[in-house]
C-alpha cells in the first residue's frame, strides 16, 4: 500500500495541473498573435522583443511550442543557463494522448537543444589567495554574492565578460574583470593585500591635520602682496607723472591731483603689505597648530588662539599656543 502511493503521488508530481483553468479562446488567439509577432521579431534578429512575445504566449499556454520559443531565444541572447533550464522544462512536459504533433516536436527539440547547452556553457573557478581559509571573504560575481564554501568549486556561468570583486574587512578590495569563452573551464586567482580598512582610516586621519588658518593665511598673504605690488607701482607712475610738472620744487596747481593720487596709492600699498604679513602669520600659526593637533595635545592646550592687533602707529599678532 505504501508503495502504491509514493507512486501515485511522483505521477502528480510530474502530471499537468489538473486544476489549471482550461484557456478561453480568446486566451488562445492572444497567444497565437504573440507567437506569430515572436517568430518575426526573431527571424529579423530583434530578439529581446522575441522573448517578451514568446514569454506572453507562454505565460498563457505553458505547453512545449510556446516554451521552445522562449528557450531557443534566450540563447540567441547568450543566456545558455536560462535557456537549458527552461528547455529541460520543456522536454519533461509529459505527453498528453492526441496531442497536436507540433508539441511532439518542440518537447523533442527541447530535448536536444538542452543536451546540446550542456557543453556550451563554461565554468569559472575563483581563487582567493593571501588571508587563511576561515577569513571572513565575501565573493561578488557580476553583483551577486557566492557562499564562502563554493568558490573553489568550478561555477557555471553564461559565456562573455564578468566582474568578480573579493573583499574581507582589514584587507584592499580584490576587482577582475575576465571574459570566458563557450564550452571552457577558467580558474582565476584574487590576491587579497593587508591593510584596506587601515589605509582608509588613515587618510581620513590625514585630510583632517591641516588647521583651515593654513589656506586662510597664507590666501589673505598671497592676495596682499599682490594688491600692495600693483598699487606700490601705480603711487610711483603717478608721483612720477607729479615731478616731471615742476620745477626746482616748484609744483603748479595741474600736479596735485598726480600727488594726491600718488599718496592715496602709496598708503593703499601700505595697508595691503600690512595685511599681506598678517596673513603670513596666520597661515604659520595654522602650520603649527595642525603639527600639534592630536588626541593628546588637543587636551593639554584647549586654550589655543591667534587674533589680530590693530592701533594708531602699529599692527602686529598676538596667540596662545
Amino acid at each position: 500500500m505504501a508503495s502504491i502511493l509514493l507512486i501515485t503521488i511522483a505521477g502528480l508530481a510530474t502530471a499537468p495541473d489538473v486544476c489549471a483553468v482550461e484557456p478561453s479562446v480568446t486566451d488562445k488567439e492572444t497567444a497565437r498573435q504573440l507567437m506569430d509577432a515572436g517568430h518575426q521579431h526573431f527571424r529579423q534578429g530583434r530578439y529581446d522583443e522575441a522573448l517578451e512575445s514568446y514569454r506572453g504566449a507562454d505565460a498563457i499556454m505553458s505547453v512545449a511550442s510556446t516554451g521552445l520559443g522562449v528557450g531557443k531565444t534566450l540563447i540567441q541572447l547568450g543566456r545558455l543557463i536560462e535557456a537549458r533550464d527552461k528547455l529541460l522544462a520543456v522536454s519533461r512536459i509529459p505527453t498528453v494522448p492526441g496531442e497536436s504533433p507540433v508539441l511532439t516536436h518542440a518537447r523533442e527539440e527541447g530535448e536536444t537543444l538542452q543536451q546540446q547547452l550542456a557543453d556550451r556553457i563554461p565554468a569559472l573557478r575563483v581563487l582567493i589567495v593571501g588571508v587563511g581559509d576561515d577569513a571572513p571573504v565575501t565573493l561578488r560575481l557580476d553583483g551577486s554574492e557566492i557562499a564562502r564554501k563554493l568558490l573553489a568549486l568550478p561555477r557555471r556561468i553564461d559565456p562573455g565578460t564578468h566582474r568578480i570583486v573579493a573583499t574581507c574587512p582589514g584587507y584592499q578590495d580584490a576587482e577582475l574583470e575576465i571574459t570566458v569563452a563557450e564550452g571552457k573551464t577558467r580558474t582565476v586567482e584574487l590576491a587579497l593585500t593587508p591593510g584596506g580598512g587601515a589605509a582608509a582610516d588613515d587618510e581620513t586621519g590625514d585630510s583632517g591635520g591641516i588647521s583651515p588658518l593654513v589656506w586662510v593665511g597664507f590666501g589673505i598673504a598671497g592676495a596682499g602682496a599682490i594688491v600692495g605690488s600693483v598699487t606700490g607701482g601705480l603711487s610711483l607712475a603717478a608721483a612720477s607723472d607729479a615731478k616731471d610738472q615742476c620745477t626746482d620744487n616748484t609744483c603748479p596747481l595741474d600736479a596735485e591731483p598726480d600727488a594726491d593720487r600718488s599718496l592715496t596709492l602709496a598708503h593703499a600699498s601700505t595697508v595691503s603689505f600690512v595685511v599681506a604679513g598678517l596673513g603670513a602669520g596666520l597661515g604659520v600659526v595654522g602650520v603649527i597648530l595642525s603639527g600639534t593637533d592630536d588626541g593628546s595635545d588637543s587636551q593639554a592646550k584647549p586654550d589655543a588662539a591667534v587674533e589680530a592687533l590693530l592701533g594708531p602707529g602699529f599692527v602686529g599678532l598676538r596667540g596662545r599656543f
